[in-house]
Order: structure tokens, then C-alpha cells, then sequence
């Protein structure tokens, strides 16, 4: 049972952090669960269209696009 957390700065920084080591330890399940989060809590705190979202748009869609790559094969 996962505890819901605060939407911070700090937060969203490790969010972000762990979700980039899983994404680079190829796994994708948790990678795109901590960037969804991670990205939550940025466009909660700055909006959508921040520049501060904008490293978590991406990390995000790249893991989804792996995610969907490593599904096809």
C-alpha cells in the first residue's frame, strides 16, 4: 500500500530521480510510475506549460515509448 505524498519541489525531485535510475535500469514499470507522479506533483506546483514540467514531459513519454517498444517485442 503506497502512501499518498505531498506535492513538492523536494518531492517531485526524488520522484523524478528514481523514476530516471529505474528508467536506466530498464524498469519500466516503476520508472513510469514514479515520472507519472513526479510530473503530477510539477504541474500541480508550476502549472502545465512550466519550463519546470518540461524534463518530466519527457522522461515520461520516453519511458512510455519504451514501454510500448518493449511490449511489441
Amino acid at each position: 500500500e503506497e502512501e499518498e505524498q505531498e506535492a513538492t519541489v523536494e518531492n517531485a525531485a526524488k520522484l523524478f530521480e528514481s523514476g530516471c535510475n529505474a528508467l536506466k535500469a530498464g524498469d519500466l514499470e516503476s520508472a513510469s510510475n514514479d515520472l507519472c507522479k513526479a510530473l503530477e506533483m510539477r504541474v500541480m506546483l508550476h502549472g502545465e506549460l512550466a519550463p519546470e514540467c518540461a524534463s518530466a514531459y519527457y522522461k515520461y513519454g520516453s519511458c512510455l515509448l519504451y514501454k510500448v517498444q518493449a511490449e511489441r517485442d
